[in-house]
């Protein structure tokens, strides 16, 4: 072997990477990493377009109209009836606290249609900024970003942004709902065993919360039971058993 065989032997086995000893050629990131470091890196542009892609459309699809529906005009019958006689009428047809809001309004605006729907303008448009508060450090923002974005301009969802239904109005109590929710996990993940009166805030919170989520759309009631068979299967039994007592008042 001459002179120039060996050198270029000794190039080769220079750059060529070792398995051991030495770090191997780093692969290039894929693209869903790529845009998740991006987003991730202009949150506070993505955030802002985001949640002004949502005040958009639900101005743009505003409907200041009564809707085809009767439920509508059920809730806001129900909040005029709650805001002349509170004390001496009762709403039954289902859950009553989105007709006692409406009651609040009513009180103060009286019968004005426009006004208890940009409440609904306002409460869909919490919903969307404290579901990703809620989820931004618990899913990919590249994930999160496109799945919030369909909601933001997904005619579906904005036209209840403006109706006086109770979905906007239950969304905004979910999404606050996830957020003290996931604080509380936080707060008992950090130990094994946590007192429940570290935390005492929390769950009044989420406590309080879970009972607003029943009294505006009764199908929320089974979230005690949901809540209670998460903790089960993270073997939480001192959270179980507290769920235990809670049960049978319920």
């Amino acid at each position: 072997m001459n002179s120039e065989s060996i050198s270029l032997y000794a190039v080769a086995k220079t750059n060529k990477p070792e398995i051991k000893g030495k770090p191997l050629i780093k692969p290039k990131p894929l693209l869903f990493d790529r845009l998740d470091s991006w987003l991730n890196n202009h949150e506070k542009p993505v955030r802002y377009s985001l949640l002004s892609l949502c005040l958009l459309f639900s101005f743009l699809l505003f409907n200041a109209r009564i809707s085809e529906g009767n439920d509508d005009s059920l809730y806001i019958e129900s909040g005029y009836n709650y805001a002349t006689n509170f004390f001496h009428y009762y709403y039954t047809a289902n859950a009553p606290f989105y007709p006692m809001f409406l009651g609040l309004v009513i009180s103060i605006i009286g019968i004005k249609l426009i006004w208890p729907k940009l409440t609904s303008v306002l409460f869909n448009f919490l919903a969307l900024l404290f579901f990703y508060k809620s989820f931004k450090t618990r899913m990919p923002t590249a994930l999160l970003i496109p799945v919030l974005l369909t909601v933001a301009v997904n005619s579906y969802f904005q036209y209840f942004a403006s109706q006086t239904y109770t979905e906007a109005i239950f969304l905004f109590v979910e999404s606050l709902f996830f957020f003290y929710f996931f604080k509380l996990l936080d707060s008992l993940n950090e130990l094994d065993h946590v007192p429940l009166k570290n935390n005492f805030k929390l769950w009044l919170a989420v406590g309080f919360l879970a009972f607003f989520l029943t009294m505006t759309r009764n199908v929320a009631a089974g979230v005690l039971l949901a809540m209670m068979f998460y903790f089960l299967i993270q073997k939480k039994m001192e959270v179980c058993a507290f769920f235990h007592r809670l049960l049978p008042g319920f």
